[in-house]
């Protein structure tokens, strides 16, 4: 242990993917836009990057997780 108890801070890119994912699940599930309109809202510059990061942090594709949570709504 070094002694320093402050906690740990998440980078500030990390942070912003992380709301940017937070976003876009909320929108698949509660808007009808294309992932494309979704990711370009999100501020990705295109939907193959933005849907990369989404399965990268979801472990899903972004239309299966509109799928999965069209049939079982789950949190979001």
């Amino acid at each position: 242990m070094d002694g320093d108890a402050r906690p740990k801070k998440k980078p500030i890119a990390r942070l912003l993917q992380e709301t940017r994912i937070h976003q876009a699940k909320r929108k698949l599930v509660e808007t009808t836009p294309t992932l494309t309109d979704i990711s370009y809202e999100g501020g990705y510059a295109d939907a193959v990057q933005s849907s990369r990061l989404f399965k990268e942090a979801t472990g899903m594709t972004p239309t299966s997780y509109r799928e999965s949570m069209a049939t079982s709504p789950h949190d979001l």
